[in-house]
C-alpha cells in the first residue's frame, strides 16, 4: 500500500442537518481502519460548520465561494489521490434549498453543481462516489451533462435503486452500484463516542424515570402539513394505550423541525417532552438510540433507529420521497410506512406487534453491505494512490482524462437550463 495516501471528501457537510454532518466521521473511521495512515480532509460549498469531534477538517470547496474553476480543479486533482463524493442528496443541478447552511442565512446559489462537475478533462482526478442520492429525475436537457460527469467517475455507487434508475434514464453506462446510505453504521459510532452517562443526561429531566417506554417522534413542517391537532391527538392515544412517553426531537434544523414540533407540543397541551437546544449530531443520535421506538420523516433519523435495532415507522407524505422509499425497500420494511397522519395509530399498532428482532436483522444486513462498499472504496483509493506515484514513491502529475473538452456553446446551454429550472420551481 502506498504511503501518505491523501483523500478529500465532498458533500453538504455545512448544512445544519443531522445526517449531512456525520458522513465525514463515518468515512474517517471506516477508511482509516482499512488504510492506516490515510489522511482525510472534507470540503463543502460554504465550508464552515461544527462537525462532530474526530471528524476531518472542513474547508470550502472554493475559498470565498463560487463555482469550481480550472485552477481549483487542478488543486484537487494534484493534491489528493482520490475525491470521495457523498453521501447525501448531492446528485442534482437545482438551486439551493431553503435553509441551506442554517435556517437564518441564505446559502450558496447552486451548492450542488460541483458534485456533478463535467469539466475535469484536463486534470483527470480519481473520483469515487460514497453512495450519494439522486432526489429526482434529471431533465432531458441535462442528461448530457450527467453523462459527461459520470465519464470522470472511477467508481459510482448510489444509495438506492431509484437513484440508479434516474442515472440510467439519463443514459449513463453501467456499472452503477447500489449500497445503503453509510449512516446505517451510526450506532457503532455513537456507542464508541457518547458515554452512557452522557446519554442519560441528554434526555429531558424525568424522561423515562417512571418506567414508561419512550417514543421518539420527529417531522418537518412540509410533512406536518398543518395537521398538528391530528398528530398530537394520535400520539396522545398511542402513549396512553402503550404506556409510553412521547419525546419530540428536532433533527433537521435547516428544515424547520423545531417549528413543526413546537406546534405539536402546543396542540398536545404541553403533555409531551420537547428536546430543545440539542444540535450536536452524535448527541441527537444518542437520544434516538436511548428510546424504544422512533416515528419520523427524517431519513437519518430512521437510519439511526435501524442501526440500533429500534422499531421505527417511516412517515412519507404527501408525495413519497425517493430517499425514504429507498430505505424502506432496502430494509424490506414496506409495511412500516405511513402516507397520511390518519394512519399513524394503526401503523404504530403494526410496529408494536412485530418482533423487535426484525429490525436488528435488517440493520445487520445493511451494515454488511456498507462494509463491503467501504472495502471497495479502500481498494480503489489504494489503487489510485499507487497509479499516481512513480517507481521512487513520489507523486506524479495527475493522469490525463480521456474525452474531448466541452465546446463553448455548452456553457450557454447550462445557463439556459438554469433559467428553465428556476421557472419550473
Amino acid at each position: 500500500m502506498p504511503d501518505g495516501i491523501r483523500v478529500c471528501q465532498w458533500g453538504a457537510f455545512d448544512a445544519a442537518n443531522y445526517g449531512d454532518r456525520l458522513f465525514p466521521l463515518i468515512a474517517e473511521e471506516q477508511l482509516t481502519a482499512r488504510l492506516p495512515g490515510l489522511e482525510l480532509a472534507c470540503y463543502a460549498p460554504i465550508g464552515t460548520a461544527t462537525l462532530p469531534p474526530g471528524s476531518p477538517p472542513l474547508s470550502p470547496l472554493v475559498p470565498g465561494g463560487g463555482p469550481l474553476d480550472r485552477r481549483r480543479r487542478e488543486y484537487f486533482a494534484g493534491h489528493y489521490d482520490a475525491i470521495l463524493i457523498g453521501g447525501g442528496d448531492l446528485l442534482r443541478f437545482d438551486r439551493s434549498e431553503s435553509g441551506y447552511g442554517d435556517a437564518d442565512n441564505e446559502g450558496p446559489l447552486r451548492p450542488y453543481d460541483a458534485f456533478l462537475d463535467f469539466s475535469w478533462a484536463e486534470t483527470g482526478p480519481n473520483i469515487l462516489w460514497n453512495a450519494p442520492g439522486v432526489p429526482f429525475p434529471f431533465e432531458p436537457t441535462r442528461r448530457m451533462l450527467v453523462r459527461m460527469a459520470l465519464s470522470h467517475v472511477r467508481y459510482a455507487a448510489v444509495r438506492d435503486e431509484t437513484s440508479r434508475a434516474y442515472l440510467l434514464e439519463a443514459g449513463v453506462e453501467e456499472p452503477v452500484h447500489v449500497y445503503p446510505d453509510t449512516g446505517i453504521l451510526l450506532a457503532e459510532t455513537i456507542r464508541r463516542r457518547v458515554h452512557p452517562e452522557k446519554v442519560r443526561d441528554l434526555l429531558p429531566r424525568g424522561a423515562g424515570s417512571n418506567g414508561r417506554g419512550l417514543l421518539c417522534f420527529q417531522c418537518s413542517p412540509g410533512f406536518l402539513r398543518r395537521e398538528e391537532e391530528l398528530v398530537a391527538k394520535s400520539l396522545a392515544r398511542i402513549a396512553a394505550r402503550r404506556d409510553l412517553e412521547i419525546v419530540l426531537l428536532p433533527i433537521g434544523l435547516c428544515h424547520g423541525d423545531q417549528d413543526a414540533l413546537h406546534l405539536i407540543q402546543r396542540a398536545s397541551g404541553d403533555r409531551f417532552t420537547l428536546v430543545e437546544g440539542l444540535e450536536a449530531p452524535l448527541e441527537i443520535g444518542a437520544v434516538i438510540g436511548a428510546c424504544d421506538f422512533f416515528v419520523g420523516s427524517s431519513l437519518h433519523g430512521n437510519l439511526t433507529a435501524l442501526s440500533f435495532g429500534i422499531p421505527h415507522l417511516v412517515v412519507n407524505n404527501p408525495v413519497p420521497f425517493v430517499k425514504l422509499e429507498g430505505l424502506i425497500q432496502m430494509a424490506r420494511l414496506e409495511e412500516f410506512r405511513i402516507s397520511g397522519w390518519e394512519d399513524l395509530e394503526d401503523g404504530f399498532d403494526r410496529l408494536a406487534a412485530a418482533p423487535r428482532e426484525r429490525w436488528a436483522r435488517a440493520g445487520d444486513r445493511l451494515k454488511a453491505q456498507v462494509s463491503e462498499h467501504f472495502d471497495r472504496l479502500a481498494d480503489e483509493i489504494s489503487r489510485s494512490a499507487a497509479e499516481r506515484r512513480d517507481p521512487n514513491g513520489k507523486v506524479s502529475r495527475p493522469r490525463q482524462a480521456t474525452g474531448q473538452n466541452i465546446p463553448l456553446d455548452a456553457y450557454d446551454t447550462i445557463a439556459r437550463l438554469h433559467e428553465q429550472l428556476d421557472d419550473e420551481r
